[in-house]
C-alpha cells in the first residue's frame, strides 16, 4: 500500500512535462501538522510505504521533520528529487531515516536538459549524484522519455551502472497537465519498450534477479500486462497541496470519474468505492474495439485509464496503448535465450512487488520492464517477499 504526498508546488525546474504544478497560480504547500496527521492515519490504516514529492519536496520548509516523523512512524520512506539540494546535511539526515532517493536526470546532453528542466543546471544535478555515489547512499535516477531523449535510454542506463545506482526507472512522458501537448503513441512504445529489452539483455549479468523454476514463463508477459488498472485502489494513494486526493499520479480531471478531498481516512475509502463501482459486472462486455474480442479483457478490463481519457476517449473505449500487444511484438524481435534471461529479470522483480491484495491489479507505468535494478545497489533490506504462487493464481484468474 503506497501513500505520497505532494508537498509542495514549489521548484526550481520548470520540466516541460511535469504534472506536480500544473494547478498552482501560486506556491502552495501542505501544514506539517495535517502531512503529520495524514501520516498517522495512513499508518494506522496499514499504509506501509510513503513518497514524498512536489514540486520539489526539499524546497518544503520542515521536509527533515517530515521524513523523520514518517520514519518513527515505521514507515519505509523514498523522496523523488531533481537533486539540486542534495549536500552532506541532507544525505545525513536521509541515511538517519534510511530513507531512499530517486533523482531526476532525463538526459546527458547540457543543452538538451536545459531544453527539458528550463535551467541550465546539469552539471549540479551530476555532482549531486556524484555524491550520493561517494557516499554509497541507496538511491535510484528517474528518467523521463519522449521523443526527444529516447535516443540516451542506453546511455542513461550506463550511466546508473557506472554510477553504483541501485536502479534507473523510465516514465514515458503521458498526456496529461504540463505534458498535454505530448502525445506518444505505438510507434514511440515499439521503440523504447525494445531499446530497453536491448539494454536489459546487454546489462543482465548486473542485474538484480534469481531465475526461478516455472513452467509459464512464456506466458509471463500476458501475466504482467493483463491486469486492471489500479487508479483508486490501495495500490496507491495522494495528496496534493490543496488536500485533493489523487488516485493516480498522471490521471486527467475528468467527469466520469469520481473526486474527494481529505478530511478523514473515509474520504479514501469513498473513493476507492467510487472507482470500484466503475467496473460492474458488464463493464468487460461493454470494451470496445480490439479490447472487446481480447481473451484477456476480463482481468485487464480495457487497461489504464489514464491514456484512454488524455486521448479524449471514453472508459470502454479500445485501450491506444495496449502494452501487451506492443511488448509481445517487440520481445519476438529477440534471440529466445537472451529472452528467457529477460523473463526470468521480470518475473522476479515482478513477483518481489506484488503485495497482498494487489494480484489483480496493476499499472502499466510500475511493471518491470521500465526498471534496470543493479545488483551493485543493493544495499538496503529486501522489502518484497517473492511469491512464485502469485504467478499461478494469476495465471489461472
Amino acid at each position: 500500500m503506497n501513500f505520497e504526498f505532494y508537498l509542495t508546488t514549489a521548484c526550481n525546474m520548470s520540466c516541460t512535462f511535469c504534472g506536480a504544478w500544473y494547478r498552482a497560480s501560486n506556491e502552495r504547500s501542505i501544514p506539517f501538522e495535517k502531512v503529520c496527521e495524514i501520516l498517522a492515519s495512513a499508518r494506522e490504516q496499514g499504509y506501509k510505504y510513503v513518497a514524498f514529492s512536489g514540486g520539489e519536496p526539499m524546497m518544503y520548509a520542515r521536509f527533515v521533520d517530515v521524513i523523520r516523523f514518517a520514519h518513527e512512524l515505521g514507515f519505509y520512506v523514498s523522496v523523488a528529487t531533481n537533486g539540486l539540494f542534495i549536500d552532506d546535511q541532507i544525505l545525513d539526515a536521509l541515511e538517519a531515516t534510511n530513507t531512499s532517493v530517486r533523482v531526476s536526470l532525463h538526459t546527458l546532453d547540457r543543452s538538451l536538459h536545459q531544453e527539458i528542466v528550463g535551467t541550465d543546471s546539469l552539471s549540479r544535478v551530476l555532482a549531486s549524484i556524484e555524491l550520493l555515489c561517494e557516499r554509497g547512499a541507496y538511491y535510484g535516477i528517474g528518467s523521463t522519455i519522449y521523443e526527444i531523449n529516447v535516443h540516451e535510454v542506453e546511455a542513461l542506463a550506463e550511466y546508473a551502472l557506472e554510477h553504483n545506482a541501485a536502479f534507473i526507472k523510465f516514465s514515458p512522458v503521458f498526456n496529461v497537465w504540463k505534458g498535454d501537448d505530448i502525445y506518444l503513441d505505438e510507434a514511440f512504445y515499439a521503440d523504447i519498450l525494445t531499446r530497453l529489452v536491448r539494454t536489459t539483455i546487454k546489462h543482465i549479468k548486473h542485474l538484480n534477479y534469481r531465475k526461478q523454476a516455472n513452467i509459464f514463463l512464456d506466458h509471463f508477459v500476458d501475466v504482467m500486462t493483463t491486469r486492471r488498472c489500479s487508479a483508486g485502489t490501495d495500490l496507491y494513494c495522494g495528496v496534493d497541496t490543496k488536500l485533493n486526493i489523487i488516485p493516480c499520479p498522471v490521471l486527467p480531471d475528468h467527469g466520469v470519474l469520481p473526486k474527494a478531498s481529505y478530511q478523514s481516512m473515509d474520504d479514501f475509502i469513498e473513493l476507492k468505492q467510487g472507482f470500484s463501482a466503475i467496473y460492474d459486472k458488464n463493464f468487460a462486455d461493454s470494451l470496445e474495439g480490439k479490447c472487446a474480442d481480447c481473451a484477456f479483457k476480463s482481468v485487464c478490463l480495457g487497461g489504464c485509464l489514464s491514456l484512454k481519457l488524455s486521448a479524449g476517449l471514453s472508459l470502454t473505449s479500445e485501450q491506444p496503448i495496449c502494452l501487451w500487444r506492443i511488448l509481445n511484438r517487440v520481445i519476438s524481435q529477440f534471440d529466445r535465450d537472451a529472452m528467457a534471461d529477460v523473463l526470468y529479470y521480470w518475473q522476479y522483480q515482478y513477483n518481489r512487488k506484488v503485495v497482498d491484495g494487489s494480484e489483480n491489479l496493476g499499472c502499466i507505468r510500475h511493471v518491470p520492464v521500465w526498471t534496470l535494478e543493479y545488483k551493485l545497489g543493493r544495499r538496503r533490506q529486501d522489502f518484497y517477499a517473492p511469491s512464485e504462487q502469485n504467478i499461478y493464481q494469476r495465471l489461472n484468474a
